[in-house]
């Protein structure tokens, strides 16, 4: 909490530039236990990415060699800092938190390799929302965002622990049910199709909230894919564009042909 003045006022003074100063002032009243508070902000080039934060009941609490180790901690955690947001933003969608085509990718092909090797079932739900570059025309990227983090949102309390929720790209998402047939991932995708079209996100200047729909395909593991996840992806995205060409707002299943059973190039 940064609610006592003495915390506000160290604060202030690190980010303008005084990166040591310890402030041990009395405390104005007895119900104050802060008496000594070393603040000191993260840096990573010019910007400002975090403060580190001490305080102690203690008056003239930091020493000098204190002061020195933290100064340079304070280098360290900023590359370390930096390093990390950026491995964040490989592995995860900036927009709407969910994991990004690499990391979704990847735990299809563990998915699918666990799959083979064990015999247990694995399905794809491929999720693109309906009519979302209309969306975008006519109500501007702002709400097409909150359209995307808010299906994104949904998707992700619907999963199960061991479920994977990844954004490929535009308005396509794909969930990864692990240990789950066919039949199974077809319920899960309907249940989802309806609570997206129970979405309403009200619109500035719109005398009615803005309805969302999706249109989902669903495709089940099949050993003839070779473990490709851009293989097992696209029976999905077949399924999905099925039932766009079928009216939109419903889910369809792929069903692989013999050919595609059979098949044995890579």
């Amino acid at each position: 909490s940064l609610e006592h003045p003495l915390q506000i006022r160290a604060i202030a003074a690190q980010l303008l530039g005084d990166a040591t100063t310890v402030f041990t002032e009395p405390s104005e009243s007895s119900k104050t236990t802060v008496q000594s508070l070393l603040a000191l902000p993260i840096f990573y080039a010019d910007d400002v990415m975090a403060v580190l934060y001490l305080d102690s009941p203690r008056l003239y609490c930091f020493s000098h060699l204190q002061q020195t180790f933290l100064r340079t901690l304070q280098l360290q955690l900023g590359l370390a800092l930096k390093s990390a947001i950026c491995l964040s933003r490989a592995l995860t969608d900036d927009l709407t938190g969910v994991f990004s085509r690499n990391m979704l990718e990847e735990h299809i092909t563990q998915a699918m390799d666990q799959a083979k090797r064990y015999g247990h079932p694995c399905s794809l739900i491929f999720l693109d929302i309906d009519n979302f570059k209309q969306i975008n025309d006519v109500h501007g990227h702002l709400v097409g965002d909150e359209v995307l983090k808010k299906v994104a949102r949904l998707m992700l309390s619907a999963a199960r622990k061991t479920d994977v929720v990844g954004r490929l790209g535009g308005e396509e998402f794909v969930l990864l049910l692990s240990g789950t047939a066919l039949h199974g991932a077809v319920q899960h995708a309907e249940r989802l199709r309806q609570d997206i079209a129970e979405l309403l996100l009200p619109v500035r200047g719109q005398p009615q909230p803005l309805q969302i729909t999706a249109s989902l395909g669903v495709a089940e593991y099949h050993t003839a894919l070779h473990n490709l996840a851009y293989r097992f992806i696209e029976c999905a995205d077949q399924a999905m564009y099925q039932a766009k060409r079928s009216g939109k707002n419903r889910v369809c299943q792929h069903k692989p042909s013999q050919h595609q059973l059979t098949a044995t190039e890579l």
